[in-house]
Formats: C-alpha cells, structure tokens, sequence
C-alpha cells in the first residue's frame, strides 16, 4: 500500500465587530449583523487573506460570520469558490449563552463570581471542559 502524507492548512478567522461586541452584550446565538468596523475588518482579513488558496469555505450560519466569510473571499485573488460555495453549518455558531443571551457581560461576570467559572447557564451550553 502506497501511503502518502497530506497537508491539510485550516484557516479560522473570528468574525468582524459588531454593535453587541462595542456595547458588551452576550451574543453567541443571537443573530447579529456586523458594524461598519466589522465589515472593514472583514474586508481587512480579505485582502491580508487574498493570496491564500482555499478549496473549502465553512461558516457559522449567523449573518455575522457568514458575512465575514463572505467579504474574504470576495477580496481573495487564488480562489475559484466564492460566497455560494460556503457551506454554513449552525454547529459552527458560538456558544450557546443561555439566559444571558442579550445580557451584559457584568450579568454573566456576576454570575460567574456567584457559582463559578464552570456553571452551566440555565437553557445554556456547558463550557468545552464538559462542566
């Protein structure tokens, strides 16, 4: 059997600002759009990203990264995939926040303070250790 070894490079690119980012709001699910900071930085990570060969695209399927992915590689000069190629994937999306969801950062800090960094918020994920 012929064995060979197989590069694989995967390029992860967090999402561009947004205005619950500015304004400290918890928003893993919630469905927010990018700012106009967010959609430079997108653009930004584009053309820092323009030489890069992708064969693949994948992207949470909230507006806030699928834009992102979307102003990449709109701006990428080695790819033959575009923005109908990707391949949105809600298991991609952020944690899961539960109750604080829409909630400032002081609520969740509060809570963290009260039970502990591995709480689990109510309607909410776990955190990745499985806490």
């Amino acid at each position: 059997m012929d064995s060979q070894i197989k590069t694989i490079i995967l390029t992860i690119v967090r999402h561009g600002n947004t205005d619950a980012n500015v304004k400290r709001i918890i928003h893993g699910w919630v469905d927010t759009p990018l700012n106009n900071t967010g959609m430079k930085q997108a653009k930004e990570a584009g053309k820092a990203l323009k030489n890069v060969l992708f064969h693949r695209a994948y992207s949470s399927d909230l507006q806030r990264a699928s834009k992102t992915c979307r102003l990449i590689l709109r701006e990428n000069k080695k790819s033959s995939i575009n923005f109908e190629h990707i391949i949105e994937d809600e298991l991609l999306r952020e944690q899961n926040f539960g109750v604080f969801e829409n909630e400032s950062y002081d609520v969740e800090n509060a809570a963290v303070k009260k039970y502990g960094a591995n709480f689990t918020p109510e309607n909410g994920e776990s955190d990745i250790t499985g806490n």
